[in-house]
């Protein structure tokens, strides 16, 4: 079979020929379909990725896909069969097949748009464990930093949906009217001369103590500063590219605000089987509606790394895919 595998995080991931593995009694084997190529995949195959630097090289790339069951173990049987079309959450899913946890595989309803389906965890989930989240903490508001990227989009659809307002942050003009179209309650170009004093304006009269990050880095320090007092700051990007926070001690010690980390696999792991099975099967019957991705490309095996290329510089304009045929 096709596998990306990352040998070196200096050298460009390569296309090997490996055996198709075998399968334990809790395990499915699944013939790949689709693997979106996401920000935490790009971080990962240049070493930038903490979970798995550890992993011996070389290792299977990717995340998640969906596809198609070729094989149960014999536990099972009961609940997966053949030409079952599933999605699957796992380590080495950019390849042709994987042997993967049954506990990792969910099988799709009918319908489900297979490509669409591929994208279902890391965008998806995130924003279905931020929105669990802030009903908890019961906030009415939000603060999202990453706006135009396409998990802003979709945080918009999900959050206009719960009643839940959004103040949504871009660092291009052009994107304000599109993200209003689609349901964001405020847009604010992080570039223009009036931002600070804008969105103290806004999060003061929402009363809005929440925020999610996408950015990391200097920005983070500035949310800390900006927020009204006793808020939280959840940081689960790095798309500055500096992994350490920048906070002034005197913001943070006078505004009583805090900054944590976000991780959608810890935030799962937090609640109940059942509430993460449900929320699955919500974002499976809102694949064409408000846990939608755009699929702007899809590249086969052989050129990765131009696929990943063009991720990075069109990230705001939908998902890239990578399949075998790359069709």
């Amino acid at each position: 079979m096709k596998a990306i595998q990352i040998e070196d995080f200096s050298k460009p991931v390569k296309v090997a020929e490996l055996p198709i593995p075998k399968i334990g009694p809790n395990q499915v084997l699944v013939k790949h379909a689709y693997s979106p190529i996401n920000p935490m995949d790009v971080h990962n195959v240049r070493g930038g990725y903490g979970p798995t630097t550890s992993i011996p090289r070389p290792f299977n790339a990717g995340f998640e896909a969906s596809g198609e069951v070729v094989e149960a173990g014999k536990d099972l049987q009961s609940k997966f069969k053949p030409g079952d079309k599933v999605y699957y959450f796992h380590v080495g899913s950019w390849a042709e097949y994987a042997a993967v946890n049954g506990d990792s595989v969910h099988v799709l309803p009918e319908g489900t748009p297979i490509d669409v389906a591929s994208c279902a965890q890391v965008n998806p989930m995130t924003v279905h464990c931020m929105l669990l989240e802030l009903q908890a903490e019961g906030h009415k508001s939000v603060v999202h930093t990453a706006g135009s990227s396409a998990l802003g989009r979709m945080f918009i659809r999900v959050m206009k949906e719960a009643g839940i307002k959004t103040v949504n942050l871009v660092r291009n003009a052009d994107y304000i009217k599109e993200l209003k179209e689609i349901g964001a309650d405020y847009v604010l170009n992080t570039q223009d001369e009036n931002f600070e004093k804008d969105f103290k304006e806004i999060t003061a009269s929402l009363d809005c103590r929440k925020a999610y990050d996408a950015i990391c880095g200097d920005f983070t320090g500035k949310l800390v500063s900006l927020m009204p007092r006793k808020s939280n700051i959840s940081v689960y990007g790095l798309l500055s590219g500096d992994p350490k926070f920048h906070v002034d001690f005197f913001a943070i010690v006078s505004t009583e605000s805090t900054v944590t980390g976000f991780v959608v696999t810890f935030k799962m792991a937090s609640h109940p089987k059942e509430i993460i099975d449900k929320g699955y099967q919500t974002i499976f019957a809102g694949l064409k509606g408000a846990y939608a991705s755009h699929i702007q490309k899809v590249f086969k095996f052989e050129d990765v790394e131009e696929a990943i290329k063009f991720s990075v510089e069109n990230a705001s304009k939908g998902k890239v895919l990578l399949s075998v045929t790359g069709k």
